[in-house]
Order: structure tokens, then C-alpha cells, then sequence
């Protein structure tokens, strides 16, 4: 985790958050979370090969879980907009950022992945289709909540509304892009 506070706080230095570049002249990134998710696209490799998911223990997990959850009631509590939290430069207030959302990043991840190994056990036909769809969601998700969020912009939502609600119908029309791109002709080997 210090590692992955230390490069994204050192790639922030460079790309504050919200500072956005286009690649292939069609796709934008934000460079400022890439660390983190190369992380844990990697890591989601290694836990594959090595059965981390199964060997993890689960009461190690609910702390993370815990620590996660108290982590982002803090951030409600607090604002993410507060004088504490930097976007990015060599200052307090982003290496702050980069060690909090580290945090919350590990913590959120160990422990949900321990809440659903625990509690949904079973498959079903819906279940095993999301699982299928879910590195295409992975991949496709990010033009998908742009759009919603564009489509959602001057609706009159609080912060916390727009985000439940985004959230919601993001994830659905995510997954219904990915099921529908993944049907598409050799698609489904790549994604």
C-alpha cells in the first residue's frame, strides 16, 4: 500500500487529478489514478494464478471491510473538497490524497471481495452472466459513466444523490454495454 500511495503521489506531481489526456485521439485517461489501477489489474492476475481469493482470511478481510467503511464515512464527514486533501503537486495536502485513496483502494477491495467470497455463495444464470461481463465492464465502463453523468449534469442532485444515482444507472447500462459488445463477432475470447 505505501508503495502505491508513493507512485501515484509522485505521478500527481506531474497530472493532478481531473487532469485528463487523450489517447488514440478518441479515448481520454486520467494519468492520476493509473497507478492505481495498473496495480490492481495486476494484482487481479496474480490473485487469479495464486487462489488469493480462496486463501484470504476472512477475518482479515472484514477489518479491511471495516477500515474501508469508517475510511469513506471519514471522507463524507470531512468533503473531499476539503484544505487537507490536494489534487496534486509536491505538497502535504496530495500526499495526504494519495495515502488516503491508497488506503481506501486496498481496504475496499480486500474487504469486499471477503463480503461477497462470504455471503454470496451460490450462482445463478443472472449471476454467472455479470461475472462473465465483468472485465468488459471493466474496460468499456468509463465512456458509459461520462455519458450518464453528462446526461445527469444540471438535474438539481446533491452530491451524494448524483452519485447513488449515477452509480446505479451506470453499473446497469455498463453491464448491458458489455453483455452487447461482448455478442459482436471474436469479442467474447478478448473480453
Amino acid at each position: 500500500m505505501a508503495s502505491l500511495a508513493v507512485t501515484t503521489f509522485a505521478v500527481r506531481l506531474k497530472y493532478p487529478l481531473d487532469t485528463w489526456i487523450p489517447v488514440l485521439d478518441f479515448l481520454q485517461v486520467e494519468p492520476a489514478r493509473f497507478p492505481q489501477y495498473a496495480a490492481f489489474f495486476i494484482l487481479g492476475i496474480l490473485a487469479h494464478r495464486h487462489d488469493w481469493l480462496n486463501r484470504f482470511d476472512a477475518r482479515t478481510g472484514w477489518l479491511w471491510l471495516t477500515g474501508g467503511l469508517l475510511g469513506v464515512a471519514l471522507l463524507f464527514a470531512v468533503g473531499q473538497d476539503a484544505p487537507a486533501f490536494g489534487p496534486g503537486g509536491l505538497n502535504g495536502p496530495s500526499a495526504l490524497w494519495s495515502t488516503y485513496e491508497s488506503f481506501l483502494c486496498v481496504a475496499l477491495c480486500a474487504g469486499l471481495l471477503t463480503l461477497f467470497r462470504e455471503t454470496v455463495t451460490g450462482t445463478n444464470r443472472v449471476t454467472r452472466e455479470l461475472s462473465a461481463n465483468a472485465y468488459a465492464v471493466y474496460i468499456l465502463h468509463l465512456p458509459v459513466v461520462v455519458t450518464v453523468q453528462y446526461l445527469l449534469s444540471d438535474r438539481g442532485f446533491t452530491a451524494g444523490g448524483a452519485w447513488l444515482v449515477v452509480s446505479a444507472v451506470a453499473t446497469s447500462f455498463a453491464f448491458v454495454t458489455a453483455a452487447g459488445v461482448r455478442r459482436l463477432p471474436g469479442v467474447r475470447r478478448i473480453l
